[in-house]
């Protein structure tokens, strides 16, 4: 390699390592801007629906229109979280009101009712 090829090495290898200390400074800041935004651990009601086919449906009460599926339970809790979290991230965009969740709950309700096969 000629004096030319050289400095060209040289200088690349300070542009990179440059970019490298820049690069480093800019994650160590951007941890720290994440690490002082408040989070709050927000639960919701969710409903797992056992479809006839296969998997299961989960719909969120507390969020009109909040629904999705999986193809089985953890895949289901999965696509849950990650549709209830874009759900959230939609209202904040909008400057909507995020419901606190838990707001609702499951029961069950005994009834006698007629039955005949026809």
């Amino acid at each position: 390699m000629g004096a030319a090829g050289k400095e060209v090495y040289a200088t690349l290898l300070t542009i990179i390592l440059n970019l490298s200390q820049k690069s480093h400074a800019v994650a160590k800041n951007l941890w720290y801007t994440n690490s002082m935004i408040k989070k709050k651990l927000l639960k919701y009601t969710v409903i797992y629906t056992e479809e006839p086919e296969e998997g299961f449906t989960v719909t969120v009460p507390s969020l009109p229109g909040c629904v999705t599926y999986g193809k089985n339970l953890k895949e289901a809790e999965k696509m849950a979280k990650e549709a209830i979290e874009l759900y959230l991230e939609s209202l904040k965009a909008h400057e909507e009101t995020i419901p606190e969740g838990n707001k609702s709950f499951i029961g069950s309700v005994d009834l006698e009712f007629p039955y005949a096969n026809a």
